[in-house]
């Protein structure tokens, strides 16, 4: 099944057509918000960094994030940047490291229904760091147990 996605990944001819194949694939697996965000600028797209590039998050939440200059504060944005490795939201939420004011963004995403996540990153080798953020209200409690 894997093989087929990428497959269709391989052929697709537009950045939306292939973030269609890859929602699909991934609500397969229960995730139903997505988002793929640029955490540091990318010269070599000619873009800064943003939340949201393609996204299924909540409208009113991204127009909410973005007047606020949450990816300033963002602790999910933070822990992309210094790990390659996936984490649950979380465990950053949860940690003693976070401060107030990235606390009370995540409790906000929260009641935006965006309760727990998985992220991710990716560095390409001109050190542009982009972020995958998987969310479901359904299956992370089976993930984390």
């Amino acid at each position: 099944m894997i093989e087929n996605y990428l497959k269709q990944l391989d052929s697709c001819s537009s950045a939306d057509e292939a973030f269609k194949i890859y929602r699909k694939a991934l609500s397969f697996f229960g995730f139903d918000k997505i988002t793929y965000t640029l955490c540091t600028d990318h010269p070599s797209l000619d873009l800064g960094k943003q939340h949201g590039l393609s996204t299924t998050y909540p409208d009113d939440w991204m127009k909410h994030y973005i007047e606020n200059d949450f990816i300033s504060i963002d602790p999910v944005i933070k822990e992309c940047k210094l790990t390659r490795i996936p984490f649950f939201w979380s465990d950053i939420v949860e940690s003693e490291n976070i401060n107030k004011t990235s606390f009370t963004m995540m409790k906000q995403a929260e009641d935006a229904g965006l309760t727990d996540g998985i992220g991710m990153s990716f560095c390409s080798n001109i050190n542009e760091i982009t972020g995958i953020g998987l969310s479901s209200n359904n299956i992370l409690k089976d993930l984390k147990s």
